[in-house]
């Protein structure tokens, strides 16, 4: 496995690496939890939810090559506890094809800037690829958390969109930095 899937990085808050099958437990808390899911489409199935993470931590690299999707567990420094994820995924954005940043909490680790920590992670790796401009996230216009750390990364708010599903997103876009 590539160093750029099991470790991320880490700041002085996180430690940022590939999903364990020790975190699924977590994981599945955090699919799993209706208020962390509020705005992303509410709570998933357990199963289908370990499964998903289940084969990821199996293999990420074949699971980005077949999926398009990254993901990375986000320990808390500090606890040595599982806080959150961060992602990069493509998404299709009006016929077009995005990469995604992600980030997902528990509640118990909101407001103690672990997730913007993890993203500044998940932003630096994404760019490391040359022939990606730019990132967005996806963003309910009632999440001031995620708005929150969107604007920290110095994200901007781009455009409404209207997903698939029928609900109305934002859209927060970064662009590479020059």
């Amino acid at each position: 496995m590539s160093s750029s899937v099991q470790l991320l990085g880490r700041t002085k808050k996180v430690l940022v690496r590939a999903p364990q099958t020790d975190d699924l437990d977590e994981i599945a808390r955090l699919w799993t939890d209706p208020i962390v899911t509020q705005y992303i489409g509410g709570p998933r199935e357990p199963s289908i939810v370990l499964e998903h993470f289940q084969e990821y931590a199996q293999d990420p690299e074949a699971f980005v090559r077949n999926e398009h999707e990254r993901w990375w567990s986000v320990i808390e420094r500090s606890t040595e506890e599982l806080a959150g994820l961060c992602s990069l995924a493509e998404k299709e954005i009006e016929g077009h094809v995005e990469t995604e940043l992600g980030y997902f909490f528990l509640p118990r680790f909101w407001g103690r800037g672990l997730a913007t920590e993890a993203a500044r992670l998940a932003v630096r790796h994404a760019f490391v690829d040359p022939q990606l401009d730019s990132l967005i996230a996806i963003v309910h216009p009632d999440n001031a958390a995620s708005i929150a750390v969107a604007l920290r990364l110095g994200m901007h708010l781009e455009r409404k969109v209207l997903r698939p599903e029928g609900v109305e997103r934002q859209i927060y876009r970064l662009f590479r930095s020059r």
